[in-house]
């Protein structure tokens, strides 16, 4: 077989033989490379142990089709073993051992870092043997066109807007109060707590008499208190505005005299 050496040549076992095949076929029309394949390049009145053996010794490098059945096949065995012991470093990536089902590589063919098509769509297989091939060839690495986003910000999720002019709040807007919204006509609508409008003129607590369970006002004031103290309404005045099913409205008012002494 009087040819250029190849670039790869594919061992694989008879009962892989579609995947070898559809390899073989992606990294010549995909990749551009040249292939030595067994049932493309071997036919009759060809010798079958001659082209083994050439592509063997005069490929650059071996594609192994490794699967259960291949690592058990005598022949597979053979082929392997010898592009390995001619790279045993994996320096110059002499063998790549590409795995098309999710088995165990016993011996040194475990130690080889291997390429994984099963499990995955065409165009995704198709993209990472022809890309692996290359780095094979071009002795690459595998870094990344650009940077990688530094773990530390952000585990998912988009990243937060620039914080630039257009998403400014003015300190006005962050001051005003939440509720007390304006309808289309301008009107000045109940809050967002859903309070009436005229809660704080009605729900003052009458001048001199006590505050009962339940009570609220519409705020801490002193208008309408026990002389000396503050009504203060649980709902409202300690969690905040709009709360007004507080369970208990407090006085803070003047303790009596103590005229024991």
């Amino acid at each position: 077989m009087d040819k250029p050496d190849w670039d790869f040549f594919v061992s694989y076992a008879q009962a892989d033989w579609r995947w070898a095949e559809w390899i073989a076929w992606q990294l010549e029309e995909s990749g551009g490379f040249q292939v030595l394949f067994q049932a493309w390049d071997m036919v009759p009145g060809t010798n079958l142990v001659v082209g083994m053996q050439n592509g063997v010794i005069r490929a650059q490098r071996m594609i192994a089709v490794v699967s259960d059945e291949y690592t058990h096949a005598q022949f597979g065995t053979a082929e392997w073993h010898s592009a390995f012991s001619a790279d045993p470093s994996g320096f110059t990536r002499k063998l790549l051992a590409v795995r098309v089902e999710d088995c165990a590589r016993p011996g040194l063919l475990g130690q080889v870092v291997p390429v994984d098509l099963f499990d995955k769509a065409e165009d995704d297989a198709r993209a990472e043997l022809v890309r692996w091939a290359r780095l094979a060839v071009s002795g690459g690495r595998a870094k990344p066109a650009s940077a990688p986003i530094f773990p530390g910000l952000f585990t998912d999720g988009p990243p937060p807007p620039f914080p630039g002019a257009a998403s400014k709040v003015s300190l006005e807007q962050a001051a005003e109060p939440a509720g007390n919204e304006e309808d289309s006509d301008g009107d000045v609508g109940a809050p967002t707590g859903g309070e009436p409008p005229d809660r704080a003129s009605t729900d003052r607590t009458p001048a001199g008499e006590v505050p009962t369970a339940g009570a609220s006002t519409a705020g801490a004031s002193t208008a309408g208190a026990p002389p000396g103290g503050v009504t203060v309404s649980a709902g409202r005045d300690i969690y905040g505005p709009g709360q007004t099913t507080g369970p208990t409205t407090y006085n803070f008012g003047a303790r009596p005299a103590d005229n024991s002494t």
